[in-house]
């Protein structure tokens, strides 16, 4: 919804006059609407707590993808200074069973909250794709505010919000992180938090379980899109930093 009405703003006051940048204005907006859509339709979901089938469209797919997908829009709709995001990728592919929009609701979801319980001005948010046995999963680090070591199990409850975050000048329902753990269990995963390294901020921890028919869905299709050697460009490696 801040997104929306900044760019909606911007866009009535205008402030973005090139036809670039009005494209992109629309662009956020679209998506953000269909985000925020797919949010109340979730919160329905779980609100009823009656769905006797899963509301996820689950497909095989590279874990990276969503992470990636999520994390750059999130540092593109973030107007105000202040803002250091790094994004490290695992070097090879995480093949699990997911709803792509799903988890790119999750990844938006904890990046937003890393953002708005930020100290100060600043925030430097790391956000992390990791495999580890037979779970693949990432984690988003922050240097805000923090949680209590007593209110972190409750975080995840529905209209539950830890007392850092009650005496933190923003809004909240308490509902954001109930979905994000909604839509975790929904991939047989699970969520955990902890205090940052130095005692500083947050991490959370997603691990979704790795799937062999989305390994082999993968390679099949790295097959059909190899070209032969003599004409196949230099590919850059898959693990990727990208700083803002």
């Amino acid at each position: 919804i801040t997104s929306i009405s900044l760019f909606t703003e911007m866009l009535e006051d205008g402030k973005l006059t090139e036809p670039d940048d009005q494209a992109e204005a629309f662009a956020v907006i679209g998506q953000e609407i269909r985000r925020l859509q797919r949010i109340v339709n979730r919160m329905i979901d779980v609100a009823r707590g009656e769905a006797r089938t899963s509301p996820y469209n689950l497909k095989p797919g590279d874990l990276n993808r969503p992470v990636l997908e999520a994390a750059t829009r999130f540092e593109r709709i973030i107007t105000e200074p202040g803002l250091e995001l790094a994004i490290e990728l695992a070097p090879e592919k995480l093949p699990v069973q997911m709803d792509v929009q799903a988890l790119d609701d999750v990844v938006t979801n904890l990046l937003s909250n890393a953002w708005k319980y930020k100290r100060d001005d600043k925030a430097r948010i790391v956000v992390r794709t990791t495999r580890r046995g037979r779970f693949a999963g990432f984690v988003v680090q922050d240097d805000g505010v923090g949680i209590p070591r007593a209110e972190r199990r409750k975080v995840f409850e529905m209209y539950s919000r830890a007392e850092q975050y009650l005496t933190h000048p923003v809004a909240g329902t308490g509902l954001g992180l109930a979905l994000v753990r909604s839509v975790v269990a929904g991939h047989k995963g699970r969520i955990d938090v902890d205090g940052a390294p130095g005692g500083v901020g947050s991490v959370f921890t997603v691990r979704l379980p790795l799937d062999r028919d989305a390994a082999v869905a993968l390679a099949a299709e790295d097959l059909g899109d190899a070209t032969p050697a003599s004409d196949a460009p230099e590919a850059p490696p898959h693990g990727k930093v990208v700083p803002s």
